[in-house]
Formats: C-alpha cells, structure tokens, sequence
C-alpha cells in the first residue's frame, strides 16, 4: 500500500511538474511579455561583474590551493572528532 501510495505521488509530481515546464518554457511568450523583458534588461555590469568575480576567485582557488585545502582539512578534522565542539557547546567534558 505504501508503495502504491509513493508511486501514485510520483506520478502527479511528474504530471504538474510536465504542466508547469511546458507552460515556462515551451509557451510562445505574448507581445506584452517581449516588451516587459525589452525595458527589464540590467546594465552589462550586473551580468559581467559576477562572471569575472567567480572565474577570478576559481583562478585563486586553482593557483593557491594550499590554504584552501587547510581549511577543508582542519573543518573535515573538526567532524571526525567532534570533541572540542560539544565541548565549546555544552561547557563539559565529552
């Protein structure tokens, strides 16, 4: 019954899924929809500011890995041994 249930769930999931998609995405856009987007359009530096921010910061990442990589290691430390935390939380020994 339960799995009746989760694949009947699925199936309309898909249906409304399928409805919403092809409403968004597949409709001819109306004349009033083409101008709004026409007079919305963000200046060239809202669009080329986050692009070279992101490649600039993947460029860091990629050509000073090392502190990076401490990081990770030093946070990946902390969740295998979670001693210094529950203590930081709790005020008590482990």
């Amino acid at each position: 019954m339960l799995a009746a249930t989760a694949l009947l769930v699925g199936l309309l999931t898909i249906f409304s899924m399928s409805k919403i998609w092809n409403e968004a995405f597949w409709k001819k856009p109306t004349n009033d929809e083409l101008e709004s987007k026409a007079l919305s359009r963000a200046p060239l530096y809202l669009y080329s500011l986050p692009i070279v921010m992101l490649a600039a910061l993947s460029l860091l990442i990629g050509l000073v890995a090392e502190p990076f990589y401490q990081f990770a290691e030093h946070a990946a430390q902390q969740l295998l041994v979670p001693d210094a935390y529950i203590q930081a939380v709790l005020g008590g020994a482990p």
